[in-house]
């Protein structure tokens, strides 16, 4: 199932998703190992805007989205 995920992201290009390198396992369990992305989790970003600026929230995630 994993690795199909990994074969789609493959197919996937945004500037707003990270993109995918490998996939493989370790140990018996498998990993997807990806590009590294400096900044907030989205769900911490989300959390940290709800509580400062709301109205900010729904275009974050149009914007995630496009």
């Amino acid at each position: 199932m994993l690795q199909n995920e990994y074969q789609n992201i493959l197919k996937f290009s945004h500037p707003n998703v990270a993109k995918a390198y490998h996939f493989g396992t370790h140990d018996e369990n498998f990993f997807i190992a990806g590009e590294y992305i400096q900044g907030k989790e989205f769900r911490a970003a989300v959390a940290e805007m709800a509580q400062t600026e709301p109205e900010k929230i729904v275009p974050l995630f149009i914007q995630a989205l496009e």
